[in-house]
Formats: structure tokens, sequence, C-alpha cells
């Protein structure tokens, strides 16, 4: 099974619930969409993912609450 996780730079912490049984639908040069399933608790919900893809060197946009970061794979 495929699985994505998404982590704070330091990898200490999730940014976001694991996305399991992934499949990829649409890939960039600069952004990506993934399906899977999200299981919180005792419940999945599918969902599609929009990522943008962060290069080496660019520095963190927008404000620290809309949850923009560096992704890791």
């Amino acid at each position: 099974m495929n699985v994505v996780r998404f982590w704070t730079i330091d990898a200490k912490e999730d940014l976001l619930p694991w996305l399991r049984d992934v499949g990829l639908v649409r890939l960039n040069t600069n952004d990506l969409t993934i399906t899977g399933f999200e299981c919180i608790g005792d419940r999945e919900y599918a969902q599609s993912w929009y990522c943008r893809i962060a290069r080496e060197g660019w520095e963190r946009r927008g404000k620290p609450d809309e949850g923009v970061g560096h992704v890791r794979a």
C-alpha cells in the first residue's frame, strides 16, 4: 500500500494525517494532485490533495496560519 506523509522540516510532527492507498492523478513541473484515504479516528475519508512542489532554497510563502510549508519525500 502506498502512503504519503507531510511533516515539519525537523520531522518531529506530521502536518496532516497520513494519506493511504495513494494514487497520482496529475504531475506537473511545479505541482501534483494525489488521491487516497485519510483515517481519522475510526472513520476513513476519501481525499484529493493538490500539492505545490517546494524547491531547494525557496523560502516559506504565505502567513503562518495558512499551513504553507516544505514537503519532504
